[in-house]
């Protein structure tokens, strides 16, 4: 029980911290330019502006949102808010996702990282569309079991900055960072939360 408190606790707070850091990241770069707040972005400016800004606004809403879809209080006792933030958070992850999709033409690593972020991008998609519909259809033991999957998935933007910043710190430059982390930092919350699935009794009773 200690564990799991921790767990969620580290959860919570690593969301909303990274979440919170990205947006005051994307204010600073539409206030004093994108070459001094995000040099890394400037590229594609020229012509995935609208993307760019879909990305960056809209996962680290869901990220900052992800948690609250778990809180026992509020979805028990205000069914109605936590259903308006799961629909904020299934959007937000879809526009996201999309803006992502239509960014990886410029972007500037390698074709094995190219396809690990277009990779989450859709299955980012798929398992948050396969939570919502088990919403609506009232199966809500499945229903939960996709959200966690689905936050493993949004989570794997506070994974891949863990990664990146030890990564870069032995010298390897950002690009190639991204060959670790555009894998990495879906799978391993991914696994994880396939394994807290599927241990002997694991939070989810019914079938998945």
């Amino acid at each position: 029980m200690l564990m799991q408190r921790a767990s969620t606790g580290l959860f919570w707070f690593l969301s909303i911290v990274i979440a919170a850091l990205a947006f005051v990241v994307v204010t600073l770069a539409t206030a004093i330019g994108f070459d001094q707040a995000a040099p890394h972005l400037v590229h594609y400016l020229d012509s995935e502006k609208l993307p760019l800004y879909a990305h960056i606004v809209f996962a680290p809403l869901a990220l900052l949102l992800a948690p609250f879809q778990f809180w026992a209080g509020l979805r028990n006792g205000h069914r109605r808010i936590h259903r308006a933030i799961g629909y904020a958070y299934a959007v937000s992850i879809a526009i996201a996702a999309i803006g992502s999709l239509l960014m990886l033409p410029r972007f500037q690593g390698s074709t094995w990282a190219t396809t690990g972020f277009a990779l989450l991008a859709v299955i980012w998609v798929a398992t948050t569309a396969r939570a919502f519909l088990l919403a609506r259809a009232r199966r809500i033991a499945a229903h939960r079991a996709w959200m966690m999957r689905s936050a493993a998935l949004t989570f794997a933007a506070v994974v891949l900055r863990l990664m990146m910043l030890p990564l870069m710190a032995t010298g390897m430059p950002m690009l190639k960072t991204y060959d670790i982390t555009a894998w990495a930092s879906w799978l391993l919350p991914l696994l994880v939360v396939e394994w807290l699935l599927r241990r002997p009794g694991r939070m989810v009773q019914q079938p998945v």
